[in-house]
């Protein structure tokens, strides 16, 4: 991504910036239609004592900053307690200022009043939102993907909203603007529904995390310079404090997110499945795991052979069964499925295996569907979002259309936390070097190659 910032990296931007213009392209940001855009997601993997705040400034401003407090203080800079600074990222071409506020040591459940601004460029509303709580009975997920900014994704973030949900996962493929910085527009107005309509009927502001699609890129094949590729994803939600598209997130204390890039920044067959088989390692003992990301590895509009699945299952499915993954959150095929429960390949018995969840369609129509697939228990071509309750003994899992009807459910048994102790995952035996030379010898697989340039 371009954008103006001080020391080494802003002069390598720079210079990248002189290129690219040279070039014939012009990849400056357009002005876009500006509001404050106030939202929140996490940078850190505690997800119970940190909340990353994000809010948009147009023209002069002093510093980034988010007034909070345990208490509502009805906008009033002065009386808040609490005060936190971060940094911006200015879009080149505009005068648009996009901030990054990370509010450390909270209260895990915790309810926070806050407001963002200065003096100069003005304060917004104030709003709340709630940290997570590790020990809580019951965590609510909202997810899904591929949602664009017409009508469909409006009703289906509101309808989402009303069930109250702790935390939004989102699978990629978010505003469609395909790493254009000239479509400043369809983020603005994306985040104008987001921030409008993802509150709670209790008032809380919704957190959310994202997994990079296919549509939050670009055509440059600049795969060493990720922030021209994808300048919307990095400039907007900064979630990682590298370039890394891949991630995890604590969702309680025995629930684990792994979220992961499906070949649109990184490789899934280099560092990146070397980053998963350490981070699975890490979290071996945790008792629920799951994985969120774009393209599915078992699609169900998608030929079961299309390349990017292929790709997929080469490079994580064995690190998946190895490690006992619960359940994987898939989009891009703009469907709802559910498949049975997986595990080398083959059908297993319920909670033996790994459901897989999807595939997309938070705001596009749907797809036509390959219910014949021996993979699939249900597929159908709805606009949907998925409703997750992760409890003591079960996640809970609904479908539930642009209407609010609930089309499908499904209770994916959790192992009790004392059986559970009982298991051990032995170390995974790296196979990085296999997978790499079966890529190397398929004609099909072999472009992807190209994305291991700047690992």
């Amino acid at each position: 991504m371009i954008m103006k910032r001080s020391g080494r990296w802003g002069v390598r931007v720079g210079l990248l910036l002189g290129v690219v213009l040279l070039s014939g392209c012009d990849f400056l940001f357009s002005p876009g239609e500006f509001k404050p855009h106030v939202y929140l997601n996490w940078k850190s993997e505690d997800t119970a004592t940190t909340m990353q705040v994000h809010y948009h400034t147009q023209g002069a401003f002093v510093e980034s900053a988010v007034y909070y407090d345990t208490e509502s203080r009805g906008g009033d800079a002065s009386l808040y307690r609490f005060k936190a600074t971060g940094t911006r990222y200015t879009w080149p071409g505009t005068e648009r200022a996009v901030h990054h506020v990370e509010l450390k040591d909270l209260v895990p459940g915790q309810p926070y009043y806050f407001i963002t601004g200065d003096a100069t460029s003005g304060f917004t509303p104030e709003r709340k939102f709630k940290t997570l709580n590790p020990d809580s009975p019951r965590l609510r997920i909202a997810n899904g993907g591929d949602m664009g900014t017409g009508e469909l994704y409006g009703k289906i973030t509101e309808i989402a909203a009303s069930y109250s949900p702790d935390v939004a996962l989102l699978g990629g493929d978010i505003a469609y603007e395909d790493g254009n910085p000239q479509r400043t527009r369809l983020w603005d107005q994306w985040l104008d529904v987001w921030t409008s309509k993802m509150v709670t009927p209790e008032g809380f502001t919704v957190p959310m995390i994202l997994a990079i699609g296919n549509h939050e890129t670009n055509l440059l094949k600049s795969f060493s310079e990720r922030k021209i590729k994808a300048p919307f994803y990095y400039s907007l939600f900064d979630q990682n404090s590298d370039e890394r598209s891949f991630f995890v997130r604590k969702l309680t204390r025995d629930s684990t997110l792994f979220v992961l890039d499906t070949a649109h920044l990184y490789a899934p067959f280099g560092k990146q499945r070397e980053w998963l088989v350490d981070a699975m390692e890490k979290n071996k003992s945790v008792r629920t795991k799951l994985a969120m990301y774009h393209a599915g590895i078992y699609p169900s509009h998608r030929s079961y052979y299309n390349p990017h699945n292929m790709l997929g299952r080469l490079s994580w499915l064995k690190i998946f069964d190895h490690f006992k993954l619960s359940m994987a959150l898939e989009h891009h095929d703009h469907t709802m499925k559910r498949t049975k429960y997986l595990r080398d390949g083959k059908v297993v018995a319920a909670g033996e295996g790994t459901l897989y969840l999807g595939d997309g369609a938070w705001g596009k129509r749907g797809r036509d569907i390959h219910r014949d697939s021996w993979y699939l228990d249900r597929a159908e071509e709805f606009t949907h979002f998925w409703l997750l309750d992760l409890e003591d003994s079960q996640i809970a899992a609904q479908a539930i259309d642009e209407k609010g009807q609930v089309f499908d459910t499904h209770a994916m048994p959790r192992i009790s936390a004392s059986a559970w102790k009982q298991i051990r995952i032995p170390r995974f035996v790296n196979d990085s070097r296999e997978v790499r030379q079966q890529i190397e010898q398929n004609q099909e697989l072999r472009p992807y190659l190209e994305l291991l340039k700047g690992e």
